[in-house]
């Protein structure tokens, strides 16, 4: 019956992420959802931000609430990612507090129910408070915003604050840094091109 429940939530988030794409024509002009994705088994992975998800009150979307709703429903089902190792080298000044506060899982890509060789979709939480240091990945990246608010910053950008059905688009290999204030942000995360390639955290650009 879990397993039943897991496929159930899992179409239901497709359906909901291809109305946004139909919807949202930035999105689409990015990269568009592809017609036909792989299925793969999900091996759900528990992490503190699930639950942070799961109990959160301030995330209030007006045009996006049913995606909303399904991907938090989809939680306890997901694999919650590791995005950096504790263990692995960082640049000086870095804490790792921020990674056992943010939220990452796939919905399109490796540990994700979904695959595609032409992309990948994530769910990114972020609560209030939160930094998420400066980084980079040979990855284009667009950020959708779902709920909440943020300041992002770029590499040769001024800073710029993000809310509901805002977008951001990192170049490749472009340093960024997000950072919410009194508010959690909720966003959906598309990268194309250089898939396998993790992001590298550095002290500052």
């Amino acid at each position: 019956l879990q397993v039943l429940f897991s496929m159930k939530i899992y179409d239901e988030i497709l359906t909901e992420l291809g109305i946004l794409f139909e919807t949202q024509t930035g999105l689409s002009d990015f990269c568009p959802l592809p017609d036909s994705l792989a299925r793969q088994l999900v091996e759900p992975n528990h992490r503190a931000a699930s639950d942070d998800l799961q109990n959160e009150t301030r995330l209030i979307s007006s045009a996006f609430a049913r995606l909303q709703e399904t991907l938090i429903a989809a939680s306890p089902d997901m694999h919650w990612r590791e995005v950096y190792r504790k263990d692995s080298h960082t640049p000086s000044g870095i804490s790792f507090d921020f990674m056992e506060r943010l939220g990452v899982y796939a919905i399109i890509g490796e540990t994700g129910p979904f695959l595609s060789k032409d992309m990948s979709a994530y769910l990114v939480y972020m609560p209030a408070h939160l930094t998420y240091p400066w980084h980079y990945h040979p990855a284009e990246e667009l950020y959708f915003i779902l709920s909440g608010e943020a300041v992002f910053r770029r590499e040769g950008h001024e800073d710029r604050l993000v809310r509901e059905s805002d977008i951001i688009i990192h170049d490749s290999n472009q340093v960024h840094e997000m950072q919410t204030y009194n508010s959690p942000l909720l966003s959906i995360a598309i990268w194309r091109n250089h898939l396998d390639i993790a992001p590298t955290l550095i002290a500052s650009p």
